[in-house]
């Protein structure tokens, strides 16, 4: 995972290329279908643009907000196919609080520990 964070990252103008590469952060269905095309069995899908209501709220204070509000929006919109969203609220914390990496960890952690119950419960795992 930590090989594929930089690709993950590059959303030009906020994020610059990663190798030439961009990220697609506007082509959720279309990794959902290629995933689905490859024979993926379950698809869980971590979305870390989450607010406790879905979409980022309350931060549209600039630009680069907007957008991240535009992008999560849209992600959410094409969410059919996935067997789980496990929505990650981290509204509270400016998107590069680097410095914030652990508390940002934390929040993933309180998110991910009841869904990952719930997908074992509901998968019979």
């Amino acid at each position: 995972m930590t090989q594929m964070l930089p690709y993950c990252l590059s959303s030009p103008p906020f994020m610059k290329p990663y190798a030439q590469n961009v990220a697609a952060v506007h082509d959720l269905k279309g990794v959902i279908d290629s995933m689905k095309a490859k024979g993926m069995n379950y698809l869980i899908y971590v979305h870390v643009l989450a607010s406790k209501e879905g979409v980022l709220t309350g931060r549209l204070e600039d630009m680069e907000n907007i957008y991240w509000n535009m992008v999560s929006a849209q992600l959410l919109k094409q969410a059919q196919g996935l067997d789980f969203v496990l929505n990650v609220p981290v509204q509270e914390y400016d998107l590069k609080s680097w410095d914030k990496a652990r508390d940002l960890t934390q929040k993933g952690l309180e998110a991910g520990t009841p869904a990952f119950e719930k997908i074992t419960s509901v998968l019979g795992l």
